[in-house]
């Protein structure tokens, strides 16, 4: 038999754990240090104070950049709370947000292959993109070249950056080539 006090505790764990903390121009204000690294002052209820350092997480749909987006403890990725919308905070912390959410979600898109060289269990990628030749290596480049769509693929490299290939077809057949051994 469950005791009273028991399912109590446990209830009140549960709601800790699904309650949200909207944070707006009200009760939040981001802004970037001099080392471009973004940091938070809100009242999320027990007064005013820094936070320090936090990371942003985008939240689905993906289709809506500037809502849904989680505030994160760097550490131990605790959620201090949620933006539902960038329009919901004041002009300067909007902007601090954006430009660590571009800064995060930086996704080169991958124009042709040069080369895919294996060695011990990485891919070693050399690849013009719409920011320039890039290179880049991949571990596990099989768990690593994800299938999004029929067309579309995404590459994440060793240290969880991000490439995308919009469309296969767009590719030379040099470059699709070089690529067909890892779908």
């Amino acid at each position: 038999m469950i005791k009273d006090n028991k399912i109590s505790a446990e209830y009140s764990d549960i709601e800790s754990a699904i309650r949200l903390t909207r944070l707006d121009k009200t009760n939040a204000c981001f802004a970037l240090t001099e080392n471009g690294f973004l940091v938070l002052n809100a009242d999320l209820g027990e007064g005013r104070r820094d936070y320090g350092r936090v990371k942003l997480h985008r939240a689905f749909p993906f289709t809506r950049l500037d809502e849904y987006i989680s505030v994160l403890t760097p550490e131990d990725e605790d959620e201090l709370g949620v933006i539902l919308s960038l329009g919901d905070l004041d002009e300067g912390s909007a902007a601090a947000c954006k430009k660590e959410l571009e800064r995060k979600y930086f996704v080169p898109k991958l124009k042709k292959i040069r080369s895919i060289k294996s060695k011990f269990g990485y891919t070693y990628w050399e690849c013009d993109t719409d920011c320039g030749v890039m290179s880049f290596t991949v571990a596990d480049t099989f768990k690593n070249v994800v299938k999004i769509s029929e067309i579309r693929l995404l590459v994440i490299d060793a240290d969880g950056a991000r490439y995308e290939i919009p469309d296969i077809n767009l590719l030379d057949s040099r470059s699709r080539r070089k690529l067909e051994i890892y779908l």
